[in-house]
């Protein structure tokens, strides 16, 4: 039977063959009378061993056995009075990770090929290796270039969240949304009204951005088991929402107009407490993403400024743009920005703003920029025609050579780089 089909079984066959596969190791507990031989064997030999040793070998025997019985009890147990919490699935994917991770040593390919061009396409680093979605296809890979899943695909603007095990699919502008382990969909819905963005927690927690009849924006806020924990509704336009690597918190950047003024509101809602922890109300300027950072405060990227907040939103500092950002990203240690640089038109300024709202780096490259990451103490530019490695510390740089189209990057983390075209994937080596 092919893999394919084995993930395919009815849900009570797969118990079946767990329960069989149980019994198969209960039936092996004759290895009780063979450590009891074994004990008898050495407890008349003459060598080293005494009889001591035998007995000490025959109490780690029944030790172990003892051991193996529990863990199969456990199981057993917790798939009879507790499917709320661990189910066959749990279990047949722990394994089929395990055996993944055993593999993770295996040395890589240079190139991670999908299985057509992809139009419309979105990329994201997962479990270290890349999780590929188009309008056509969905496709992981692990680290070593390995196909974990592929699947069909119907959205027609998919994109991409991941924790440290889960992965969602969304599909932007339109209802439906999905979440996926590594080889296959733990959850599906279909909503009522359409998704604009969505943010997933490192706990597997999400958010997704949605509207209602009565609403203008609705957040609806998910637990890492795909239950709705809580809503937050507003009147206001949300641009962007992200949740906590805990899964506590909730940042909601929000737009409104108000006598021709044009008002951005910042909230932090307490997910577990399902209560407005603190609101601020920014005036004239156009807002463009928001993100927690490591340190739990909050990153606001806006038309002319970027700023940190704390959760009280209570400002920690703030960096005011020399001219409109070209490109900006943002990780769990600051916000990076690209600026045409004046005089010089192929010249480019990159600026990284830390956690304190401090600009702590500084850097030129030349060439247009397509992508710009930020990961850990580097800061990785896109170009036209080459990929820069600025290592943030000593001021260093890198480069490696490739001629792309339109292409973005990827950055795992062991500190590897991949540039993602509609095609492929290449890891680069760096000068």
């Amino acid at each position: 039977m092919s893999k394919q089909r084995h993930d395919d079984i009815s849900f009570l066959g797969r118990v079946m063959l767990f329960f069989k596969s149980v019994w198969s190791k209960i039936k092996s507990f004759k290895i009780v009378s063979s450590v009891k031989k074994r004990q008898m064997e050495l407890a008349g030999y003459e060598g080293e061993s005494s009889p001591e040793e035998s007995r000490l070998s025959y109490a780690f025997g029944v030790t172990k056995v003892i051991f193996v019985t529990l863990l199969c009890l456990l199981l057993c147990l917790t798939l009879v009075f507790g499917s709320g919490i661990i189910s066959y699935e749990n279990v047949y994917y722990m394994f089929k990770d395990i055996q993944f991770i055993n593999t993770y040593g295996e040395s890589r390919t240079d190139q991670l090929n999908y299985s057509r061009p992809m139009a419309r396409q979105d990329v994201t680093e997962f479990k270290n290796g890349l999780a590929v979605a188009s309008d056509s296809e969905l496709k992981l890979f692990t680290s070593t270039g390995r196909v974990t899943m592929t699947r069909g695909s119907e959205y027609s603007n998919p994109k991409l969240s991941a924790s440290s095990s889960t992965l969602l699919v969304y599909d932007q502008g339109n209802k439906d949304f999905a979440v996926y382990n590594s080889f296959t969909e733990l959850y599906r819905e279909n909503l009522e009204y359409p998704i604009s963005s969505a943010d997933m927690a490192d706990t597997g927690a999400y958010a997704i951005v949605t509207r209602s009849q009565k609403y203008t924006s609705v957040i609806r806020v998910y637990t890492n088991k795909n239950v709705l924990d809580m809503e937050y509704s507003k009147n206001d336009h949300v641009i962007d929402a992200a949740i906590s690597e805990d899964g506590r918190y909730l940042a909601v950047l929000s737009m409104s107009v108000s006598g021709g003024e044009s008002l951005v509101g910042i909230t932090v809602v307490d997910v577990k407490r399902g209560e407005v922890n603190s609101e601020l109300t920014i005036r004239d300027v156009m807002p463009y993403s928001c993100d927690f950072l490591s340190s739990g405060r909050i990153v606001v990227l806006c038309s002319d400024h970027a700023a940190v907040y704390g959760l009280d939103l209570a400002i920690k500092g703030r960096y005011d743009y020399p001219s409109s950002p070209i490109r900006t990203a943002t990780s769990e240690g600051g916000a990076v920005m690209v600026f045409k640089s004046e005089g010089i038109a192929s010249n480019n300024m990159i600026a990284v703003m830390d956690e304190n709202g401090i600009v702590s780096f500084t850097a030129t490259v030349t060439g247009d920029v397509y992508d710009v990451k930020i990961k850990g103490t580097y800061v990785y530019v896109l170009t036209g025609d080459t990929v820069y490695r600025l290592d943030m510390r000593f001021g260093a740089r890198a480069t490696a050579s490739f001629k792309n189209e339109m292409a973005r990057l990827a950055v795992f983390e062991g500190g590897e780089v991949a540039v993602c075209t509609d095609a492929a994937a290449y890891y680069i080596t760096f000068d």
